[in-house]
């Protein structure tokens, strides 16, 4: 297990070893944040962002399903 403190602005530094693990480069790599359902866990992984034309592309030829779970934790990112 690897710990990080929490910053007065509730920021954290990953630790090296899981940005490798995650393939985490640098600045503007995006990751995702789920909770486990009784709250108690967290999950990250990297976030592949797709452009909507992109998006667009890959619905019209029948694959774009495989990116929905991956708008909607977007989604419901951004939200307060």
């Amino acid at each position: 297990m690897y710990t990080a403190a929490l910053t007065s602005k509730g920021q954290i530094t990953l630790p090296k070893p899981i940005r490798d693990r995650l393939g985490l480069k640098g600045k503007g790599d995006r990751v995702g944040f789920t909770v486990s359902q009784d709250g108690k866990t967290v999950h990250m992984t990297k976030v592949h962002l797709v452009s909507d034309e992109r998006l667009t592309e890959l619905k019209q030829s029948g694959r774009g399903k495989l990116f929905a779970p991956l708008q909607n934790l977007l989604r419901d990112l951004q939200r307060p």
